[in-house]
């Protein structure tokens, strides 16, 4: 039976179709074209880091050994993943496409696992507007169209969870989660903060569930988080007796990045981080979940929902400290919080899907004091969000810099107070649903405007108050939407609460797949190209091939290379290079000794061209953009 069915029976059966639909569009964009060149505007980094992370799974395949890669880092950092492309390389041969196949299909069963996984806690229609925010977000696609391990890993988290999360765990659930946990780290071991988290889940569970205490839950979940990794460090001592000192010197590379973020970086991350267009849809997605409770009187509570906004709301909410506060996370580290939020999402939709938003929130009436000025702000926060960037653009009327941080946190701090107070009156006697449906109106029409237009809005403005009139635009037609929408709200009920997250979902589809088509519909293939050109020119001639960077070029032929970590030229150099970044050689050994032979134009995403370029940049600028490959002139 599946949770929160409070809709009628045929949207809940539109929902299912539309899911079927939804999960093949998103299988179709992580697996179509495979061997094309990514799109993405933020990151092009995937020119180097591709090839690294299936470099010896690719050396063991086709040489039969893995020496042939100097550092064993991406081998020691994801094993498991590295296994993962062997066995693919082992059955469909060494090529691009094989190489991303690991990355496609664990993308792929991530949305298969959110819809079946969470059926018993979620309606269809709010697992239906999950999927979809997954199946067609730019970043999740981007990275499972990749062979780095990020989605091979976020799949073991979340069905670790799910296992973590059912109402009452054994100890063969509870052993199978640690085995899953074990294996995501395994995938990739930047997630074992992961491991720690669903530790602490586990004690916070109450002693009775499942019959089990804490201590006896705890030992079940730890005996199959480590018994795989004192099994699989067992077998790599007797094969590699070696692997230790290994391991010692990656631990103290990893040991460099673990590091605290400076704080100033960290206060403007809300405003500066390329990520928060992103993070800002699906926070304000897991708002709505976890304001639900407030629209619940206390007769419509759900253990399973209360389960997990509480297991997934911490595990988003400590996860989301470690990453941020860490000096090295990217933002690749940093969406696997989409995960938990996912699940908030999902959870939290099926219980709004109950409540009456025509009438004032059942806990927030009865609630006195502090706590009720609190969950005051809290009701009021996205609003105030929403409404802050005009108070910003007022400011510099008044002299002030509105692209300060500090203005920016006071004039959050003063709308915030404002629309809390508004909250707090009107709450006694009047509906609220207005503040819950406005931010959610105001989403879709963001999300319409950003990923279809070609000039989005910027969401902070930078001085003027007429810079950006869609701005007024948007929130006023927000505004209107949630004062028409929230009156009859007692009228149309789970009906019309099921309706609009359909509609929510055809929206956020449609947009999706306008911003993702063009890449599908006019595919680039230089990278593909340019490593069967690369076979061609020097698959016959002897001696060795250094890579400075750009390791994706050897995916799609069968050379031996060698990665040149640290840019600086070896003391035996190689009788070719290939450059993606630039080479310290301050004795000018390069133009001395090597003759420039080729270069590969590989295709950069326009969106990261004018990103970064906004002035425009000549190509030859972009390192990664022009791949050099040099001859040795006097090989030894």
């Amino acid at each position: 039976m599946e949770g929160g069915a409070t809709a009628p029976a045929p949207l809940a059966r539109l929902s299912r179709l539309l899911a079927l639909g939804i999960l093949g569009a998103g299988v179709t964009l992580r697996c179509a074209f495979l061997d094309a060149d990514p799109e993405h505007a933020a990151w092009i980094g995937y020119i180097t880091d591709e090839g690294r992370w299936i470099a010896h799974a690719r050396a063991l395949s086709l040489f039969g050994s893995a020496g042939s890669v100097d550092s064993p880092l991406h081998l020691l950092l994801a094993p498991l993943y590295q296994a993962a492309a062997y066995g693919v390389f082992s059955v469909l041969d060494v090529s691009l496409t094989t190489s991303r196949l690991v990355s496609a299909i664990s993308g792929s069963l991530l949305l298969v696992a959110v819809w079946v996984g969470l059926r018993r806690a979620a309606s269809p229609e709010a697992r239906l507007l999950t999927i979809a925010l997954l199946a067609f977000e730019l970043d999740f696609v981007f990275l499972s169209r990749l062979a780095i391990p990020e989605m091979s890993a976020m799949l073991c988290e979340l069905l670790a969870y799910l296992l973590l999360a059912a109402e009452r765990p054994g100890r063969g659930r509870l052993i199978a989660a640690g085995v899953m946990t074990a294996v995501a780290v395994g995938m990739k071991a930047t997630v074992l903060p992961v491991a720690c988290i669903f530790a602490l889940l586990v004690l916070a569970r109450p002693a009775a569930a499942g019959g089990l205490s804490r201590r006896v839950a705890l030992a079940a979940f730890a005996l199959g988080a480590l018994g795989p990794v004192l099994v699989g460090g067992l077998a790599l001592l007797a094969v590699a007796p070696g692997a230790v000192a290994s391991f010692s010197r990656t631990a103290r590379v990893v040991g460099t990045f673990a590091g605290l973020a400076d704080l100033a970086p960290l206060v403007r991350v809300p405003f500066d981080n390329e990520l928060m267009p992103v993070f800002g849809i699906w926070l304000l997605a897991a708002w709505l979940a976890l304001v639900a409770p407030l629209a619940l009187s206390p007769d419509d509570a759900d253990s399973a929902a209360r389960r997990h906004l509480l297991a997934a709301g911490s595990w988003a909410a400590v996860y989301a400290v470690i990453l941020f506060v860490t000096d090295y996370a990217p933002s690749r580290y940093r969406l696997h919080l989409l995960v938990p939020l996912a699940v908030l999402v999902a959870v939290g939709l099926t219980a709004l899907q109950r409540a009456d938003l025509g009438a004032r929130l059942p806990a927030l009436a009865a609630w006195r004091g502090l706590r009720r000025y609190l969950a005051d702000a809290f009701v009021a926060l996205p609003t105030a969000v929403i409404l802050t960037p005009f108070a910003a653009a007022l400011s510099a009327g008044l002299g002030l810099d509105p692209a300060r941080a500090r203005v920016r946190y006071a004039c959050m701090a003063v709308i915030l107070a404002a629309t809390a107070g508004l909250v707090h009156r009107l709450g006694r006697r009047r509906p609220l649903g207005i503040f819950v449906l406005l931010p959610g109106i105001w989403a879709l029409g963001w999300i319409l405007v950003q990923r279809v237009s070609s000039s989005s809005p910027l969401f902070w403005p930078t001085g003027g108050l007429g810079e950006d009139a869609s701005r007024w635009l948007l929130v006023g037609g927000a505004a209107i939407g949630a004062l028409v929408l929230a009156a009859p709200a007692p009228r149309w009920g789970a009906h019309g609460a099921a309706a609009g997250i359909i509609a929510a979902t055809l929206v956020v589809a449609a947009a999706g797949l306008v911003r993702l088509g063009p890449g599908y519909l006019h595919p680039h293939y230089s990278i593909r190209a340019a490593s069967r050109d690369l076979a061609t020119r020097v698959g016959d001639a002897p001696g060795r091939i250094g890579a400075v960077e750009g390791e994706v070029l050897f995916t799609d032929n069968r050379l031996a290379y060698q990665s040149i970590f640290g840019r600086r030229l070896p003391s035996r150099p190689p009788a070719f290079l290939l450059m993606a970044a630039r080479l310290d050689d301050p004795e000018g050994r390069l133009g001395r000794d090597y003759a420039l032979i080729h270069i590969y134009p590989i295709h950069i995403s326009p969106e990261y061209m004018r990103a970064e370029f906004p002035l425009g940049a000549p190509p030859e600028s972009v390192a990664r953009s022009r791949i050099r490959l040099y001859r040795r002139i006097n090989p030894e």
